[in-house]
């Protein structure tokens, strides 16, 4: 199963495509990446931008399941909309593919890694890079989460299973 993990956001979203074997338990990165938009461009424009990049991920590698970060609290509530907005094109995304979904919470992330939901960014790259045998930490920061993300979502689907 390939499993797409997202850390949100309309400037820079950071993306992780994973392969998942439920019966064995284990996973493998398929793919990491950062897409990008421009601030200069229309909102609305960026926001379809990355619609049809996400697409393009879904069809192309087969996606069977996304996880993303749910934004529940933020100082900053432009950001907040912002990735709320961004938020909405991956649920019509997996309305119009059919693909189930896992909203996870950022110290959820950390506590699955670290066991501790205050965890540093730089403590949970480095444990993803140790999970997946990378030899550096995934970078910048977007596509880090983006791989933390999605092995909180396959740890999630590995206890369903």
């Amino acid at each position: 199963m390939v499993l797409l993990g997202l850390d949100l956001g309309t400037a820079r979203m950071g993306f992780a495509l994973i392969r998942v074997n439920l019966r064995e338990g284990k996973a493998k990165l398929i793919k990491m990446g950062l897409l990008e938009t421009s601030k200069d461009e229309d909102k609305a424009d960026r926001l379809a931008q990355l619609y049809d990049y996400l697409k393009l991920l879904i069809e192309k590698f087969k996606v069977k399941h996304i996880t993303f970060e749910r934004v529940f609290f933020s100082k900053n509530v432009k950001t907040a909309m912002s990735i709320s907005e961004v938020a909405g094109i991956v649920l019509l995304l997996c309305s119009q593919y059919k693909l189930p979904y896992t909203e996870v919470t950022p110290s959820e992330v950390k506590k699955v890694f670290t066991g501790n939901g205050r965890a540093d960014k730089r403590m949970i790259g480095e444990k993803v890079r140790e999970i997946l045998g990378l030899e550096e930490m995934p970078k910048p920061d977007d596509v880090a989460d983006a791989l933390a993300i999605a092995l909180v979502g396959a740890k999630k689907l590995l206890e369903e299973a």
